[in-house]
């Protein structure tokens, strides 16, 4: 009996603890499952609300345009196509939901548009909704189109939907009845714009948005694989219960994930806003806090179960308890010893009460000559009061301190040491003892003396060989503008008995033409003498050229030029050459309407240079190319590629600088080197790059680049920065 009677009590309690945990894991379940449809309930009537504004959104724009027929319509006058254009860019300019405006006739036919590519078009008049003879003057919704505009659009069908990853547009119809004849207002809708404000309101992984006419067609989506004109399956459109203002519903979406719909019927147009929101992601907070409850709970029945298990254990193992403090107080005994650093502790008057050897050893102080006595013994009289008052508010905001402290030895000597006191509170939370941990840095601080004056000396060496360097620059520099100023005149100079000489040949040249007796070689010398005299002009020229370039006093009229034009009045200077040796040249334009700014004429002079010198090097009977169009964003390219002898791999960049040639063209022996250098100055002076390299099928191409927007002072100037200076 009495052990019957010991044991009962754990039985009630194994039986109690039972039905408590069954009860609380009941009631969790219950709360958790009322929750979930609450929670589904309130993200319903939220998808309702954000239907409606989503609906609100998209009738106002409608009715703007509505609205904006009568404007146009008391000031029609289809016999001013400008005026009209004018007066629908006006309207335009307010309505940034609308890609265009235009007026088209009874039949289709576009006359006027604020986009004047679209004249001439036709409109799609059988597919809009509502039909004509059911709403013949209010606006109608037309099947999507692909493309941004009337003029390169076409209009879908179920069959054929537009595709999901290209522009495309929704034409809204209004017939505006005329003292003539009835004109069509059609406004090619921007889906992109309502696209974009649902979804700040509602996020791919948090749901979509669909827009649906009511004969099941798929207008637009914030989802970007719907396909716009596809036939929309949702079971609440091609069920009908879009008779109904609005409404809710939950199931599984298109893609088998559970969804929470809400839907909402414009009242004056022919679409419905469909609202669905991803039914886990509505739910995730719901499940997050469910397992946070979960556990919670788990935690808590587990606590429950061990101190259910605790309260029935009676053995208690203090002989243990004892045995591990004792052998923990041995322990701190042992490290407090054989610590490396010095440990001083006190009690919480800074009276000391205890030191290990490290600390003797350190501070030359035995144990007998500090027990008893203040810290400040140890003072060395290097730190004020004010040093000392800030340290101990430390301790006491804290409770600890870290720093540098100089302190004397026994033997007088000052010690450089690092402190760590910290402050020992009893269960009253008083301060009890103080514990300091001292390590001598003496020898640390020597060396970052010695390390500190090595990093100033050698400071000061490399300010002297920046300074000498500065120098070298400076020099470099006025060295290489005299060379420039050097050429300037000299080249300036030589033009003038240049032309001299270009005169009396074509001078001597034309009286010997006259006379007819024997004057051949006569006349032959004198060609020579002005063939002669025109290279050495050209030269003249390049060195003028070259030298202003480089001195920066080349006035370049940069402005934007189409590139089409500029390339077809090269080739056609250059025909004649190109036939002479039988070429083939081919333009090839991946945007044929592409441009950019430059200076028209030294851009021509080097789009001349290099094809050129592709019609010099070449074979006979050779094929030339020019490409050219956009390389990247903001940037156009040009590039002429031939089939000559190519480039040596050492020669591609030093083919570039003055007086250079490449080792497979010298053979040629034309040329004075300096055309690819004014090149490449041109190109750099316009804010571009040009290069050039070897194509796999052999020969050679050159590419220069320039800027398709007007380019700023900081381009043009961080691209003449990267030119080297020579000397």
């Amino acid at each position: 009996m009495p052990a019957l009677h010991k044991s009962k009590p754990s039985r009630v309690l194994v039986a109690l603890l039972l039905l408590f945990s069954l009860g609380t894991l009941v009631t969790t379940v219950t709360t958790m499952w009322r929750l979930k449809f609450e929670v589904i309930a309130h993200q319903l009537n939220q998808a309702s609300v954000q239907a409606q504004a989503f609906d609100d959104a998209l009738v106002q724009p409608l009715t703007l345009i509505d609205l904006s027929g009568h404007d146009i319509d008391d000031d029609l006058d289809r016999d001013n196509p400008e005026r009209l254009a004018t007066k629908l860019a006006q309207v335009l300019q307010h309505a940034p939901f609308v890609r265009s405006l235009s007026l088209a006739t009874p039949d289709g036919r576009i006359f006027a548009s604020s986009n004047a590519a679209n004249i001439d078009h036709m409109l799609d008049l059988q597919s809009p909704q509502p039909e004509a003879s059911a709403a013949s003057d209010g606006l109608r919704i037309g099947m999507p189109w692909q493309g941004r505009d009337f003029a390169e659009g076409r209009p879908t069908s179920p069959e054929q939907p537009a595709a999901a990853d290209q522009s495309g547009f929704v034409p809204v119809l209004r017939k505006l009845p005329t003292r003539r004849a009835p004109v069509i207002l059609a406004a090619a809708l921007n889906p992109d714009y309502f696209i974009n404000l649902y979804a700040r309101q509602i996020s791919p992984v948090q749901g979509r948005v669909d827009v649906v006419r009511l004969d099941n067609v798929l207008l637009f989506s914030t989802r970007d694989d719907f396909a716009p004109g596809s036939r929309y399956d949702a079971t609440l459109v091609a069920s009908g219960e879009h008779a109904q203002e609005s409404g809710t519903r939950t199931g599984d979406g298109k893609d088998g994930v559970p969804v929470l719909t809400a839907y909402r019927v414009s009242r004056n147009f022919p679409l419905v806003t469909v609202v669905h929101i991803n039914q886990n992601f509505a739910l995730a907070k719901w499940l997050a806090e469910t397992r946070t409850v979960a556990s919670v709970v788990t935690v808590g029945l587990t606590l429950l179960s061990v101190l259910a298990a605790i309260l029935l254990r009676r053995l208690r193992r203090s002989e243990r308890i004892e045995a591990d403090t004792e052998a923990q107080t041995r322990l701190a005994a042992q490290v407090f010893e054989s610590a490396g650093e010095g440990i001083l502790i006190t009690d919480a008057r800074s009276v000391v009460l205890r030191i290990n050897s490290a600390f003797a050893n350190m501070s030359g102080f035995s144990t007998q000559d500090l027990v008893g006595k203040k810290t400040s013994v140890l003072s060395s009289g290097r730190h004020d009061e004010a040093f000392y008052a800030a340290m101990w508010k430390c301790i006491k905001a804290q409770g600890i301190w870290r720093g540098e402290i100089v302190n004397r030895r026994k033997d007088g000597k000052l010690q450089t040491e690092w402190l760590t006191i910290s402050a020992v509170r009893d269960e009253l939370g008083r301060v009890s003892h103080y514990v300091g941990i001292y390590a001598d840095i003496s020898e640390r601080r020597r060396v970052e003396e010695e390390l500190r004056e090595h990093r100033d000396h050698l400071r000061e060496l490399v300010d002297a060989r920046t300074a000498e360097l500065l120098t070298a620059k400076d020099t470099a520099e006025a060295a290489n503008r005299a060379k420039s100023e050097f050429l300037s005149n000299m080249s300036h100079e030589l033009r003038t008995p240049m032309h001299a000489i270009l005169a009396f040949a074509q001078l001597g040249s034309h009286k010997s033409s006259l006379d007819t007796s024997g004057a051949g070689k006569l006349r032959t010398y004198f060609a020579n003498i002005e063939q002669a005299g025109r290279r050495l002009m050209g030269l003249l020229d390049d060195l003028l050229d070259l030298s202003k370039l480089e001195a920066g006093r080349m006035q370049l009229d940069i402005k934007f030029h189409p590139l089409r034009p500029l390339v077809q009045e090269v080739s056609a200077e250059l025909a004649m050459l190109i036939d002479e040796r039988k070429q083939t040249l081919t333009l090839t334009a991946e945007d044929d309407a592409a441009g950019a700014y430059f200076d028209r004429a030294r851009t021509a002079q080097v789009l001349r240079n290099l094809l050129g010198n592709a019609c010099k090097f070449a074979p006979k009977a050779s094929s030339i190319e020019i490409r050219y169009g956009q390389i990247e964003a903001g940037m156009v390219y040009v590039s002429i590629k031939d089939v000559g002898p190519g480039i040596a791999p050492e020669d591609i960049e030093r083919i570039f600088e003055k007086f250079e040639q490449g080792t497979a063209t010298k053979a040629f022996g034309k040329g004075s080197g300096l055309g690819l250098a004014i090149c490449r100055e041109i190109v750099l002076g316009q804010g571009g790059q040009i290069w050039a390299g070897n194509n796999p099928e052999g020969g050679a191409h050159f590419t220069f680049t320039l800027h398709a927007n007007n380019p700023s002072q900081a381009q043009l100037s961080a691209t003449n920065e990267s030119r080297q200076p020579t000397a």
